[in-house]
């Protein structure tokens, strides 16, 4: 199946960013429909878009960027116990200010995803490797 990755958090990385759009969304959904052209003009018939969505507005414009008109969400989700282990070892090594920022920031985007309730599918990684979570991605996906 020819496909294609992107990390949208590299897409969005540009300093400084709007007061109103702090996390430079908007910059990220314009560099995404760029890029979602160029896959298709090259073969690429799926595309994996990694990022954290929080809101049903931000699902419509990730949708619109793509330009496809099928869409599926997958939210990985895990208990704040995982997902703080989780960070720490992601994070270990750098600067002591970042972890609490990213842990504050979980709790935070954990309501949000849990108010939106766009998920499409759901997989609980809490018991699971990341090769175990890539395999029942692709697995839901139906690649």
């Amino acid at each position: 199946m020819p496909h294609a990755l992107v990390d949208l958090n590299y897409l969005r990385l540009a300093w400084p960013s709007p007061a109103d759009d702090p996390f430079n969304l908007q910059l990220a959904l314009r560099n995404l429909s760029a890029v979602a052209g160029s896959y298709r003009a090259a073969g690429v018939e799926r595309l994996a878009v990694a990022y954290l969505r929080s809101s049903r507005r931000d699902a419509e414009g990730f949708a619109r960027a793509i330009g496809g008109d099928r869409m599926l969400v997958c939210r990985l989700r895990a208990r704040p116990a995982t997902v703080e282990a989780r960070l720490r070892h992601r994070h270990r090594g750098e600067a002591p200010r970042e972890l609490p920022w990213f842990l504050e920031r979980f709790e935070v985007l954990q309501d949000e995803l849990e108010a939106a309730a766009i998920d499409g599918v759901v997989i609980d990684v809490d018991r699971l490797t990341p090769a175990e979570v890539a395999r029942q991605v692709l697995e839901v996906v139906g690649w």
